[in-house]
């Protein structure tokens, strides 16, 4: 499984922000999360998904978040694949986001 991030800034204050998951085997059951602290809201989207995956399917997450007050903020995301009822692996990643972003439009 591998879990990327890819961030998108519309304006000093808002990002959409993307997480997309891969997985390499076929499940039965697989979930995607993003959190994003306080502070942040999110505009636009869902942020989690769950459902089952063949091997190389990705999933994706989009969402247009906005930053309340300057600061650094972590966005995590947290990826789940179960193989059977019993045996499962997850992977966590995460990126830091500092409001107001440069070179927003």
């Amino acid at each position: 499984m591998e879990l990327k991030f890819n961030v998108h800034g519309e304006s000093p204050w808002t990002a959409q922000v993307s997480c997309v998951m891969s997985v390499f085997v076929d499940t039965i059951k697989a979930s995607l999360t993003i959190t994003v602290p306080d502070g942040i809201e999110i505009l636009k989207g869902r942020p989690s998904w769950e459902g089952s995956t063949r091997a190389g399917e990705t999933v994706e997450i989009n969402l247009t978040i906005l930053a309340n007050q300057p600061g650094e903020y972590v966005i995590k995301a947290d990826g789940n694949a179960w193989l059977t009822s019993e045996s499962w692996f997850g992977k966590e990643g995460s990126i830091a986001l500092t409001f107001p972003l440069e070179g927003g439009r």
